[in-house]
């Protein structure tokens, strides 16, 4: 099992801590995967989702696209 792939099992786990979680969600700028993307994307859009795993899903989000000098438009409207 790649690291990411359990970095995004923490992620999705909602019986996991929130600061875990957050920590996670930054940890996960760090691969360009597009399964991270979507881990990241789904928790970012889940209401019940703690304002800060939100925005820390956003950042990562936003660094892995600057990493990768790429736009998505259907991620930034989400």
């Amino acid at each position: 099992m790649e690291k990411w792939e359990k970095l995004i099992e923490i992620l999705l786990d909602e019986s996991a801590s929130d600061s875990e979680r957050d920590d996670v969600a930054m940890d996960l700028s760090e691969y360009h995967h597009e399964t991270v993307i979507e881990a990241l994307m789904v928790t970012a859009n889940q209401d019940l989702t703690d304002d800060m795993i939100q925005a820390s899903c956003g950042e990562s989000l936003a660094m892995i696209l600057i990493k990768n000098e790429r736009f998505e438009n259907e991620i930034y409207k989400n």
